[in-house]
């Protein structure tokens, strides 16, 4: 199996321990041609994304370099309606908007019901917002261009198959991570039924975990996932909305 991109990848403008150029370098020595460098959206608790390190990315990517670099956000769900915390002026400047669910978001959100039950609470309190935690994802695949849904399941748990089927309507992948697999295989026969697509990501904080994808590759072949649905693999590239003249849907 080929690995053509990471597509979760962290940096120290967030809380990742590495640079982007470390990751770009990482990323070379791995064989892969191109990573999205998604850091933590703009309401994290101080592993967060400003309009300074924003436009230092933005500058770096615009530099000649061995590996594609694709700017992206991994922005945080924040609450029932599917919002999230990368404000419409940076969606429109992304290469890859990501979404998931994040616990260590600004006080105001943190301590929602929707927030601490899921991040903090028991496994019997968590499923409680199921339902709730599915709609909370539908929303924002209507709301906002959606290119990426990070570790689904993982503290959050949901019913995923509303989900699979906006995703696969809307045009966005669902991740394999491979640091939640675990969290995704409860959902994987709904997700492969769906006809949804996949992405490789993983969710690297490091730059020496860019491109280690042998649990991917194990849990595609032992899962028998179609790997023609599998994108950043053998060949078959991803491609992402064209946010310039996007316009949230409310």
């Amino acid at each position: 199996m080929k690995f053509l991109g990471d597509y979760h990848t962290h940096t120290v403008a967030s809380d990742g321990q590495s640079t982007l150029e470390e990751n770009v370098r990482a990323a070379k020595a791995a064989g892969l041609e191109e990573i999205v460098v998604s850091d933590h959206g703009f309401w994290s608790i101080l592993a967060n994304m400003t309009a300074k390190k924003f436009e230092r990315e933005q500058a770096f990517i615009r530099g000649e370099k061995d590996v594609r670099v694709l700017q992206g956000i991994e922005s945080n769900l924040l609450n029932t309606a599917g919002d999230i915390d990368t404000p419409d002026e940076y969606i429109r400047r992304l290469d890859v908007l990501t979404v998931g669910f994040h616990r260590y978001v600004k006080p105001r959100f943190m301590f929602s019901k929707f927030i601490f039950t899921n991040g903090f609470c028991s496994t019997r309190a968590k499923r409680a917002l199921v339902s709730v935690n599915t709609d909370a994802y539908v929303r924002a695949l209507d709301k906002y261009p959606v290119d990426i849904v990070a570790h689904l399941n993982h503290k959050a748990p949901v019913n995923a198959r509303p989900i699979f089927d906006k995703a696969r309507e809307t045009g966005a992948y669902v991740e394999l991570n491979a640091k939640h697999l675990d969290a995704f295989l409860p959902l994987l026969q709904d997700a492969v039924e769906s006809g949804v697509n996949f992405i490789v990501g993983s969710d690297a904080h490091k730059a020496r975990d860019i491109g280690k994808f042998d649990e991917i590759e194990k849990f595609i072949v032992d899962n028998k996932i179609p790997r023609e649905r599998v994108f950043g693999i053998d060949g078959n590239k991803p491609t992402f909305k064209d946010k310039t003249n996007w316009r949230r849907n409310v």
